[in-house]
């Protein structure tokens, strides 16, 4: 695949529009590229930024537009600005030019923070949005066999799950821009669900971001969800759900301690 195809398909992997057969090549190619990973890497930072931000402030579009459109067509405007268009392609520039700042400060953020934001992301998509995803398996005992195959260990299905919780659903996802394998484990109590994300550096060689994991578990405020992560005997562990930061700090702890 070359590398202008690769960016062609890019919008359809990410919505999950392509056939099995393109996206193992896709995933082929992006494995082999270090400048269509880094691109995918930036789309999907960029993604999650936008519609963390609009989730985060709640507008009236239909108002607003409505007051915009006053504003700009009155006449108080024209006669008082005889440049009005001008001003309005310069305010219009202006805005671009603040998004383009935040979003690049955003894509060179370290890679344990890539990290708990696209999981943080995943966990929206499938615990809260609940979009329609292949792969997943509902049955304990088949989500430890998945779990052995992809963390050489069926255990942590069992041992992470949080007191009162009980599993819901697994599969494997990709986080870290798309790029980087991992196991995806929602737990269920009473409606409410939880997250789980873990990668083995045994089984498959360790990303960027679970590297950058510590052995004592971090976490901070992503949207409205914290999310944590750690790193214990050669599990990458992060932990995402609509609970305060010190919780998701002590569910981390407590799945890596209980591995042994």
């Amino acid at each position: 695949m070359e590398c202008e195809r690769f960016e062609e398909l890019t919008s359809l992997h990410l919505s999950g529009e392509l056939t099995t057969e393109q996206d193992e090549e896709y995933n082929r190619h992006r494995s082999g590229c270090r400048t269509c990973a880094a691109l995918l890497n930036e789309q999907i930072r960029a993604d999650h930024l936008l519609r963390t931000s609009l989730a985060e402030v709640p507008v009236q579009a239909e108002t607003l537009q409505e007051r915009v459109r006053r504003k700009i067509d009155g006449p108080a405007w024209r006669g008082l600005l005889p440049g009005w268009r001008a001003l309005q392609v310069a305010c219009v520039a202006a805005t671009l030019l603040i998004v383009g700042i935040v979003v690049t400060g955003h894509l060179q953020s370290a890679p344990e923070e890539v990290l708990l934001e696209s999981a943080a992301a995943d966990h929206v998509e499938d615990a809260i949005e609940r979009l329609p995803k292949a792969g997943w398996v509902t049955n304990s005992g088949e989500a430890e066999k998945l779990a052995e195959r992809v963390l050489g260990d069926g255990r942590p299905v069992r041992l992470f799950a949080p007191s009162g919780y009980t599993l819901a659903r697994a599969r494997v996802c990709n986080l870290e821009g798309k790029a980087q394998a991992w196991l995806h484990l929602i737990y269920e109590q009473g409606g409410r669900e939880v997250s789980f994300f873990v990668r083995s550096a045994t089984v498959s060689s360790a990303t960027a971001g679970q590297l950058a994991l510590a052995d004592e578990p971090r976490g901070r405020t992503v949207g409205r969800y914290a999310a944590a992560g750690a790193r214990r005997h050669g599990l990458g562990i992060v932990f995402v759900g609509a609970v305060t930061r010190a919780e998701s700090i002590e569910m981390v702890r407590s799945a890596a301690t209980s591995i042994s």
